[in-house]
């Protein structure tokens, strides 16, 4: 029995020490651009539209959450530098990295998250991504 605790507590020590450090996000105030509107995602064979808030500051602080329904979380992207991190269901769970080694099911949400497209002061904004064959199409009200 001690063989098999002590076997599980370096087992559990081992996968902790892979796990990457929890990265801060700064949270969006009066310093940010912040934008309103709807997003209609297509990829994986589905059509979703929904209401999507969207700010940045600078170059690198970037922060989009994309819903459906009355409150019902479909992705929230949040970048400092050149750390992102996805998590809703569209994330199908939750992933924090580089952008170069987000899982296929992100690459298209990493374009969005590193895009200036979103930005600018253009009411009607789309992002494709060739690479996954998503499409991103960003209307905004403000």
């Amino acid at each position: 029995m001690r063989v098999l605790i002590l076997l599980l507590g370096a087992l559990l020590s081992a996968a902790l020490a892979g796990c990457q450090t929890p990265h801060s996000f700064a949270k969006p105030d009066v310093s940010w651009n912040t934008r309103v509107g709807q997003l209609q995602y297509v990829g994986g064979g589905r059509s979703v539209i929904g209401e999507c808030v969207v700010s940045r500051r600078g170059a690198t602080d970037f922060q989009l959450e994309f819903s459906s329904g009355p409150g019902f979380p479909l992705m929230r992207l949040s970048r400092a530098g050149e750390i992102t991190r996805a998590e809703g269901v569209l994330a199908r769970g939750a992933w924090q990295g580089r952008p170069e080694q987000a899982p296929e099911q992100l690459r298209g949400w990493m374009r969005v998250a590193h895009s200036r497209a979103v930005a600018g002061s253009e009411t009607r904004q789309i992002i494709n991504s060739p690479e996954t064959g998503e499409r991103f199409v960003f209307v905004f009200s403000n």
